[in-house]
């Protein structure tokens, strides 16, 4: 008999994002192992990261899929990437390389430049979504999303949890309809004025809503500390 060529997937994260990795580990049983782990890393700075990491038993699809991109001198789209591509991939690529800072949404790229190419133009072919390129100092490429909205869209309902920190802020709700929220046009000072504490926070709640789904002019702070300023202001009117 011939040798039987085998590899095996391995990923690690830091611990805040160990929902993440215990999810992949379910997503690929059978093939991964029983449990996930964790190892201490000592960081350039000194700092220790505790890691959470996932791991496959060693089989031969892992080695197919090695060398589908790493088969030759160095990391290569597949030919079948057009075709392979699909909403739970991108959500994948954007979970693990993507990142979210409030106004300009990435995907992060180690391949060349020819497979950079095909890639923004298979985004747009396949799914109308539209991006650019540009480097970083780490000579990774970065692809820049630049109709968010219809990203997010097609890669939300595969999305974990853990990771909607990610997801524009007002995209995160968007499950809500106006039966929801409370606009600020709707809001009424003496209904608020006149109800229990317990009412109060509710109608605060419902105007949060609101501004989660249109978007907030300052996105960066807390939702703890969006409800407190809320309440101050309608309080201090």
């Amino acid at each position: 008999k011939g040798i039987v060529e085998t590899a095996r997937f391995y990923e690690s994260h830091a611990e805040s994002q160990k929902d993440y990795i215990a999810w992949k580990h379910r997503m690929l049983k059978p093939f991964s192992t029983e449990d996930t782990g964790s190892y201490i890393k000592t960081l350039p700075d000194g700092r220790e990261c505790n890691l959470i990491t996932m791991r496959t038993y060693f089989h031969k699809i892992f080695f197919e899929f090695r060398e589908m991109f790493y088969g030759g001198e160095k990391r290569h789209l597949p030919e079948s990437f057009a075709d392979d591509i699909d909403a739970l991939a991108l959500a994948v690529w954007y979970m693990d390389d993507g990142s979210n800072n409030g106004y300009k949404f990435t995907l992060a790229s180690a391949f060349s430049d020819e497979d950079i190419n095909t890639i923004i133009n298979v985004l747009e072919s396949k799914f109308g979504i539209q991006s650019t390129k540009n480097s970083d100092d780490r000579s990774v490429t970065i692809i820049s999303i630049i109709n968010g909205d219809a990203f997010f869209k097609l890669i939300k309902p595969h999305l974990h949890s853990s990771m909607n920190y990610k997801v524009p802020v007002k995209l995160r709700f968007a499950e809500y309809d106006e039966n929801h929220w409370i606009s600020p046009n709707e809001f009424d000072l003496k209904e608020y004025s006149e109800s229990t504490e317990e009412g109060k926070q509710e109608i605060v709640n419902q105007l949060i809503k609101y501004y989660y789904t249109v978007g907030f002019p300052y996105s960066k702070i807390t939702a703890a500390k969006r409800r407190r300023k809320l309440k101050f202001l309608i309080e201090s009117d």
